[in-house]
């Protein structure tokens, strides 16, 4: 979420970059098995993210370990930490 407020998600260089329209979502809803690609602005994806943060947040307060987001949590630190 700090990705959003500090306004990484603009910056290309940054992991947390998203393109204005660069963004799609996979639909296998289709009862004939056909992928349908759905295009996705930024501000869906930031939306996104942010009730992804409100959900582990409720998580959190209830007592439910996310295994999830300990997982992103450990991959995103090893993508911050510069090699050895």
């Amino acid at each position: 979420m700090n990705d959003v407020v500090h306004h990484r998600y603009l910056d290309k260089s940054h992991r947390s970059y998203i393109p204005k329209w660069g963004v799609y979502l996979e639909d296998h809803s289709d009862k004939e098995d056909k992928i349908t690609y759905h295009l996705l602005s930024r501000q869906m994806v930031i939306f996104c993210v942010e009730r992804r943060k409100a959900w582990r947040l409720l998580q959190s307060r209830a007592g439910i370990v996310n295994k999830d987001y300990i997982a992103q949590k450990e991959y995103l630190k090893g993508l911050d930490t510069p090699d050895a």
